[in-house]
């Protein structure tokens, strides 16, 4: 198979997305990013349809007549708020910017593929790409959008970024949460009842919920808080948000049944925000890793602590792998960044990988 692969034309793409600002939730950005995703999609010949939700657009695209499906997974927001974003730039063999690896890099590497493979695809196959733009926020609003696109499908991947030498086989589940804490107010002058305070029970909740024990693969942070109105006004009203992590539906469950008691003790209401699952390794996914380690024997089986929408393809029953993008580091900071030669590594691994697996896949069923 000829791979035609321009690292110039990639860098020109690249940088023109990533300076292209895609807040998750900014659904007129997003929508506006978008026509240059389904402008790209359709170059190739592929039918693209758009399904326009709140927060951003899921894109569709198909391309061949095959009954077998082969899907292409990728999102389009990224997690800094528009005017905070860093503006592309290179320096000693790393590109720079806002998602960058996370996962514009990615992004413009799975078109790239899409356009190759759909060049060379197998007969009885067909190509499609899916891309979400609200990945950043559990993808609450796309999750069933994408589940119904993924019903069926034969080989899913995922172009999201990586470490080094790795693709990633399993992901930790996320269940973002609320908690609200409602008081009595009062003028301070009076003398402050802490008991009535809302942002005193909050407090103690935060406190009970950090120092309670969880199953060895959870993980626990609260990110948000805020509450009152004024230093001589006993707070009516305070309320947090965080997450919780797991590698296990049990994980999740157990820490999230303890949080919930927390709540009611102390006089707080819990509610559950985004649930998304962890991507559980199983046979599917180790049958793709072997795949692309005989391309490439170096390559790392990576279980991240991160989640990603490939859990969806394993939920659905699809053989899937995720991490397909470029190589890199510090995601969701400041200066997040790709590995400039990993961008030719990457690309050639992903369309040579991909092309393995749906040639040999009807000896693996």
């Amino acid at each position: 198979m000829n791979i035609n692969f321009s690292k110039t034309a990639l860098k020109e793409t690249l940088k023109s997305w990533v300076n292209f600002e895609t807040p998750t939730g900014d659904e007129k950005r997003l929508m506006g990013f978008s026509s240059l995703v389904v402008y790209a999609l359709e170059k190739t010949g592929a039918k693209v349809q758009t399904c326009a939700l709140p927060r951003g657009p899921v894109l569709h695209a198909t391309f061949g007549t095959g009954k077998k499906r082969c899907v292409l997974m990728g999102h389009m927001d990224t997690v800094f708020s528009y005017g905070e974003a860093e503006r592309y730039d290179e320096e000693n063999g790393r590109l720079y910017g806002a998602g960058v690896l996370d996962m514009k890099s990615g992004l413009v590497m799975l078109v790239n593929a899409f356009e190759c493979l759909s060049n060379n695809l197998p007969d009885g196959w067909q190509i499609e790409a899916l891309i979400n733009s609200d990945e950043e926020w559990g993808s609450v609003d796309s999750r069933e959008t994408l589940l119904s696109v993924l019903k069926g499908a034969e080989l899913v991947f995922s172009f999201e970024g990586n470490k080094e030498n790795c693709l990633t086989v399993s992901r930790k589940g996320i269940w973002t949460f609320e908690i609200v804490s409602k008081g009595i107010a009062a003028h301070t002058s009076g003398g402050a009842d802490k008991n009535k305070n809302a942002i005193y029970r909050l407090s103690n909740a935060i406190s009970a919920i950090y120092d309670c024990e969880y199953k060895t693969d959870v993980t626990l942070n609260i990110g948000m808080i805020e509450g009152g109105k004024a230093t001589n006004v006993v707070a009516d009203r305070a309320k947090l948000r965080g997450e919780i992590r797991a590698e296990t539906d049990d994980g999740l469950k157990e820490a999230e049944e303890k949080i919930i008691r927390i709540s009611e003790e102390n006089g707080c209401a819990y509610l559950r925000l985004t649930n998304r699952p962890p991507m559980k390794p199983n046979d599917k996914t180790m049958r793709l890793f072997h795949a692309f380690s005989k391309i490439d024997p170096t390559l790392i089986p990576r279980a991240a602590g991160g989640g990603g929408d490939a859990a969806f393809a394993v939920e659905a029953g699809a053989y899937a792998i995720d991490g397909l993008g470029a190589e890199g580091a510090r995601a969701h900071t400041r200066r997040e960044y790709v590995i400039e030669e990993s961008l030719e590594k990457r690309f050639l691994l992903a369309v040579n990988g991909i092309m393995k697996c749906m040639r040999e896949f009807e000896e693996w069923t």
